[in-house]
């Protein structure tokens, strides 16, 4: 079975890099000209992975319009023909890939959601039994080999028919 959906977190409040997501989410933060989620999701395409839930929180609505394909950015770019920007940097809808978002439930008497595992539950409903990735939205894991990490780790999970497949690194 193909692997097509995936879970972005992106709910958290963003504290290490406080003050700037005081104002704007890490995950928007760009690298080179793009947002980091961007990137995330680029590489969940390269994957095969078509339908990307965000799960977020009441501050995070620029990273839902920022895949939003009906935007005046959009239809700017659409007229005026402009060769330094290309539509089909922001053309997902054409592509087939479907957005969604659900925000993370905050436990009451908390002031931030419950992580990781909160939101792959918040999620439950949105991949029922089928398989699927969790992708970070603040996270970058490109490799210069091919197939990428994440097409390996999807080729690993379904040769393994495991439960979990995760990829972790050791760090000093």
């Amino acid at each position: 079975m193909a692997i097509t959906k995936a879970i972005v977190p992106i709910a958290g409040i963003g504290t290490r890099l406080f003050p700037t997501t005081k104002v704007l989410p890490k995950e928007i933060l760009p690298v080179g000209r793009l947002p980091i989620v961007q990137r995330v999701v680029e590489e969940l395409i390269s994957a095969g992975i078509n339908q990307i839930l965000f799960v977020t929180n009441r501050s995070k609505n620029i990273i839902e319009n920022h895949f939003d394909d009906y935007s005046e950015l959009k239809m700017h770019v659409k007229q005026e023909q402009d060769p330094r920007i290309t539509e089909s940097s922001f053309d997902f809808g054409n592509a087939g890939i479907h957005f969604f978002s659900i925000r993370q439930p905050i436990t009451k008497g908390h002031s931030k959601p419950n992580g990781t595992g909160g939101a792959v539950l918040a999620a439950e409903s949105f991949v029922g039994q089928e398989p699927f990735v969790v992708a970070f939205g603040d996270s970058l894991i490109r490799s210069t080999k091919s197939p990428s990490l994440l097409e390996r780790l999807i080729e690993s999970h379904r040769k393994h028919q495991s439960e979990t497949t995760i990829a972790s690194y050791e760090v000093a």
